[in-house]
Protein backbone atom coordinates (compact mmCIF):
# COMPACT_ATOMS: atom_id res chain seq x y z
CA UNK A 1 0.00 0.00 0.00
CA UNK A 2 1.53 3.26 -0.86
CA UNK A 3 1.81 6.21 1.66
CA UNK A 4 -0.97 7.95 0.12
CA UNK A 5 -3.38 5.12 0.18
CA UNK A 6 -2.81 4.68 3.85
CA UNK A 7 -3.56 8.22 4.86
CA UNK A 8 -6.52 8.29 3.34
CA UNK A 9 -7.32 4.97 5.12
CA UNK A 10 -6.60 6.86 8.38
CA UNK A 11 -8.41 9.73 7.43
CA UNK A 12 -11.15 7.64 6.58
CA UNK A 13 -11.37 5.70 9.71
CA UNK A 14 -10.69 8.82 11.49
CA UNK A 15 -13.96 10.42 9.94
CA UNK A 16 -16.06 7.29 11.09
CA UNK A 17 -14.70 7.35 14.58
CA UNK A 18 -16.06 10.78 14.85
CA UNK A 19 -19.27 10.29 12.86
CA UNK A 20 -20.07 7.52 15.40
CA UNK A 21 -18.73 9.55 18.67
CA UNK A 22 -21.34 12.47 17.40
CA UNK A 23 -24.11 10.14 16.50
CA UNK A 24 -23.82 8.21 19.88
CA UNK A 25 -23.62 11.63 21.80
CA UNK A 26 -26.53 13.15 20.01
CA UNK A 27 -28.55 10.13 21.08
CA UNK A 28 -27.60 10.38 24.83
CA UNK A 29 -28.55 13.65 24.78
CA UNK A 30 -32.03 12.75 23.00
CA UNK A 31 -32.42 10.16 25.89
CA UNK A 32 -31.33 12.36 28.79
CA UNK A 33 -33.94 15.10 27.34
CA UNK A 34 -36.87 11.57 27.27
CA UNK A 35 -36.23 11.04 30.06
CA UNK A 36 -36.28 13.93 31.58
CA UNK A 37 -39.74 15.04 29.96
CA UNK A 38 -40.78 11.70 30.84
CA UNK A 39 -40.55 12.13 34.56
CA UNK A 40 -41.91 15.44 34.28
CA UNK A 41 -45.23 14.47 32.70
CA UNK A 42 -45.52 11.74 35.39
CA UNK A 43 -44.90 14.02 37.80
CA UNK A 44 -47.62 16.35 36.20
CA UNK A 45 -49.87 13.47 36.13
CA UNK A 46 -49.96 12.82 39.99
CA UNK A 47 -51.48 16.40 40.68
CA UNK A 48 -55.35 16.69 41.39
CA UNK A 49 -57.41 18.87 38.52
CA UNK A 50 -57.54 21.48 41.56
CA UNK A 51 -54.17 21.30 42.14
CA UNK A 52 -53.86 22.06 38.27
CA UNK A 53 -56.38 25.19 38.42
CA UNK A 54 -54.28 26.25 41.17
CA UNK A 55 -50.80 26.52 39.27
CA UNK A 56 -52.03 27.43 35.89
CA UNK A 57 -53.64 30.49 38.09
CA UNK A 58 -50.22 31.19 39.80
CA UNK A 59 -48.85 31.37 36.36
CA UNK A 60 -50.97 33.11 34.48
CA UNK A 61 -51.94 30.33 31.93
CA UNK A 62 -54.94 27.95 31.39
CA UNK A 63 -54.96 24.71 32.59
CA UNK A 64 -54.67 23.31 29.09
CA UNK A 65 -51.41 25.42 28.35
CA UNK A 66 -49.97 24.11 31.85
CA UNK A 67 -50.35 20.49 30.78
CA UNK A 68 -49.16 21.30 26.81
CA UNK A 69 -46.30 22.92 28.46
CA UNK A 70 -45.93 20.10 30.93
CA UNK A 71 -45.50 17.44 27.92
CA UNK A 72 -43.27 19.84 25.94
CA UNK A 73 -40.60 19.56 29.53
CA UNK A 74 -38.57 21.59 30.83
CA UNK A 75 -36.03 22.50 27.84
CA UNK A 76 -38.75 23.90 25.45
CA UNK A 77 -37.76 26.70 26.01
CA UNK A 78 -33.88 26.70 25.80
CA UNK A 79 -33.33 28.35 22.32
CA UNK A 80 -34.72 31.54 23.57
CA UNK A 81 -32.03 33.58 25.02
CA UNK A 82 -30.20 32.43 22.02
CA UNK A 83 -32.98 33.89 19.95
CA UNK A 84 -32.86 37.05 21.96
CA UNK A 85 -29.25 37.60 22.05
CA UNK A 86 -29.56 36.98 18.37
CA UNK A 87 -31.59 39.73 17.78
CA UNK A 88 -29.96 42.62 20.42
CA UNK A 89 -32.40 41.49 23.67
CA UNK A 90 -30.55 40.87 26.71
CA UNK A 91 -32.73 37.95 28.52
CA UNK A 92 -31.75 38.91 31.72
CA UNK A 93 -32.77 42.64 31.34
CA UNK A 94 -35.96 41.38 29.66
CA UNK A 95 -37.11 38.83 32.53
CA UNK A 96 -36.59 41.72 35.48
CA UNK A 97 -38.53 44.36 32.93
CA UNK A 98 -41.44 42.30 31.98
CA UNK A 99 -41.95 39.05 33.30
CA UNK A 100 -44.97 38.54 31.94
CA UNK A 101 -43.87 39.00 28.56
CA UNK A 102 -40.61 37.12 29.67
CA UNK A 103 -43.12 33.86 30.73
CA UNK A 104 -45.24 34.39 27.57
CA UNK A 105 -42.03 34.24 25.27
CA UNK A 106 -41.35 31.40 27.25
CA UNK A 107 -44.74 29.34 26.81
CA UNK A 108 -44.74 30.13 23.13
CA UNK A 109 -41.18 28.77 22.80
CA UNK A 110 -41.82 25.69 24.22
CA UNK A 111 -44.71 25.14 22.53
CA UNK A 112 -43.30 25.96 19.24
CA UNK A 113 -42.83 22.83 16.36
CA UNK A 114 -39.83 24.75 14.94
CA UNK A 115 -37.43 23.98 16.75
CA UNK A 116 -35.16 22.56 14.48
CA UNK A 117 -35.41 25.30 12.26
CA UNK A 118 -34.88 27.60 14.70
CA UNK A 119 -31.26 25.79 15.94
CA UNK A 120 -29.87 25.81 12.07
CA UNK A 121 -30.78 29.52 12.15
CA UNK A 122 -28.93 30.29 15.64
CA UNK A 123 -26.34 28.16 14.33
CA UNK A 124 -25.91 29.58 10.99
CA UNK A 125 -25.78 32.91 12.46
CA UNK A 126 -29.08 33.97 9.97
CA UNK A 127 -31.69 33.85 13.49
CA UNK A 128 -32.07 37.96 13.40
CA UNK A 129 -33.09 38.15 9.63
CA UNK A 130 -34.67 34.68 9.54
CA UNK A 131 -36.76 34.43 12.91
CA UNK A 132 -39.62 35.89 11.05
CA UNK A 133 -40.37 32.93 8.62
CA UNK A 134 -40.97 30.73 11.47
CA UNK A 135 -40.91 31.56 14.91
CA UNK A 136 -44.33 32.32 16.57
CA UNK A 137 -43.14 34.66 18.55
CA UNK A 138 -41.55 37.10 15.69
CA UNK A 139 -44.40 39.85 16.59
CA UNK A 140 -43.34 40.18 20.19
CA UNK A 141 -39.47 39.80 18.86
CA UNK A 142 -39.90 42.63 16.71
CA UNK A 143 -41.65 44.75 18.60
CA UNK A 144 -38.95 44.27 21.60
CA UNK A 145 -35.83 44.21 19.03
CA UNK A 146 -37.35 47.56 17.65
Amino acid sequence: MHMQEADILCEAQRLRREMVADAARKFGNWFVDYRRARASRHEFSTFSPADVATVARDSGLEPSQLRALSRAGAGGADLLPRMLTALGIDPNTLKTMDVYVARDLQATCSLCTSKSRCRRSLTAGTAATAYRAFCPNAATLGALAA
